[in-house]
């Protein structure tokens, strides 16, 4: 039987959840959905999904399920990571709501470009990171610094 599942995250516990409730509720509400479980949760969005309740809610989604969040970000604080849920949701057809986006994943071909859309911006998101990172190194080597280890010379490791 399908299950409609809200999932809410906040990064730290001076933070409230209540925000993200309302809004869900009220999104249900309009749109005649039931909520029946909610997945709540503090933790950074920094930690990967798989060591959050997040993973463990994502593992347990089946075709035709419901997976409703106040927005994506709830989801990861990278593009990457919630490009890769989201893909993972489709293929599986997990239907996601995204309340504040007004978006809706589900298996149609609005969904299919839309995560094309955000493979892309993933892909030059990765692709700019790459660049300002060589641009950096460029710039360290140019002022003289040496970069990396010093030949010979391991970094500090403890040993049990």
């Amino acid at each position: 039987m399908a299950t409609i599942t809200a999932y809410l995250r906040v990064s730290t516990d001076k933070q409230t959840l209540e925000n993200q409730r309302s809004e869900i509720i009220r999104f249900a509400s309009q749109n005649g959905i039931i909520i029946e479980k909610w997945v709540e949760e503090v933790v950074s969005g920094k930690v990967k999904d798989s060591d959050r309740r997040l993973g463990r809610l994502l593992r347990r989604l089946r075709r035709g399920d419901t997976l409703v969040v106040s927005e994506l970000s709830r989801l990861s604080r990278t593009l990457l990571e919630i490009m890769s849920i989201m893909r993972s949701l489709l293929e599986r057809g997990v239907t996601l709501y995204s309340v504040k986006e007004n978006f809706c994943l589900a298996d149609n071909i609005n969904s299919k470009v839309i995560l094309f859309a955000f493979g892309l911006a993933a892909e030059i998101e990765r692709d700019l990171i790459s660049t300002r990172t060589k641009e950096a190194l460029a710039s360290r080597k140019e002022q003289g610094m040496v970069l990396g280890h010093q030949t010979g010379v391991c970094p500090k490791m403890e040993f049990l």
